[in-house]
């Protein structure tokens, strides 16, 4: 089974004046690929956005922002849509960003909160013209979610730990997938997730954290190759050009230089 790792990480894997707590270059040299990071809870900004994407981005991890969906009547879809395109705005990032479903507080079941993710999801798609990913868990969705087929549009980022105890390094085991495959809320169809977080206790010394805190693991489900193409991104590796590559096109193309 082809993964490719990554993690996520938020204001708690940096310092109160938002500078990155993680060693990315660390990170990259034990496998890290991507990184998600939060960007904003409701319509406010997370600390450590800006630090850990540049951080991640110049260690060569792919990026994208996350936001966690708040549901209130002072907080609507569209003020918070419109708050996380403002912090991500001078930003750059590789990946969709990502819409963080799984709030409880005052989740007023599955009509309320799944407007709200919809309300959300159509604006930055909008404004972006991708569709974000949806970050959720199975029985969250159960409760909260929809079957509605446009969620079909929004590639599924997974949460499920499966069996205690929880796994702290990559891989996780062909028996958590399993698990995992079981866990895809519909309408999305069994195994179906484009990425996987496995764990939230992730062994921070190895996987770049400073202080050894913990991190959350994801996998994307593929190999690097398959992570860029689906998201239709440069293969991140060297173009071989030949020293005679001008001589061999002006040898090809001869009509281009007759007068």
């Amino acid at each position: 089974m082809a993964y490719t790792y990554g993690v996520d990480v938020s204001h708690w894997q940096a310092d109160d004046k938002g500078n990155s707590l993680v060693d990315w270059n660390k990170a990259y040299q034990e496998g890290i690929r991507f990184a998600f990071v939060k960007a904003t809870n409701g319509v406010f900004l997370t600390r450590g956005l800006k630090s850990h994407i540049e951080g991640a981005r110049d260690a060569g991890i792919l990026t994208a922002p996350y936001h966690w969906l708040l549901f209130s009547q002072a907080q609507s879809a569209v003020n918070q849509a419109r708050a996380f395109l403002t912090a991500i705005q001078n930003i750059p990032f590789d990946l969709p960003p990502v819409c963080d479903f799984e709030d409880l507080y005052n989740a007023q079941g599955a009509v309320w909160a799944s407007a709200y993710l919809r309300g959300f999801t159509a604006y930055v798609e909008s404004a972006l013209g991708v569709p974000p990913m949806i970050y959720t868990g199975f029985y969250y969705w159960k409760d909260y979610g929809t079957k509605a087929t446009w969620v079909l549009r929004h590639p599924l980022w997974l949460s499920a730990y499966g069996m205690l105890p929880k796994q702290r390094e990559f891989p996780p085991t062909v028996s958590r997938r399993a698990t995992a495959d079981t866990l895809v809320p519909s309408p999305w169809a069994y195994g179906a997730f484009t990425f996987w977080q496995f764990t939230d206790i992730g062994n921070g010394w190895k996987y770049g954290h400073k202080e050894g805190d913990v991190l959350d693991l994801d996998v994307f489900n593929g190999s690097e190759a398959e992570l860029r193409r689906r998201f239709g991104l440069a293969s991140g590796e060297a173009v071989d050009v030949p020293d005679d590559a001008l001589a061999r096109l002006w040898a090809a193309h001869p009509q281009l230089h007759t007068s």
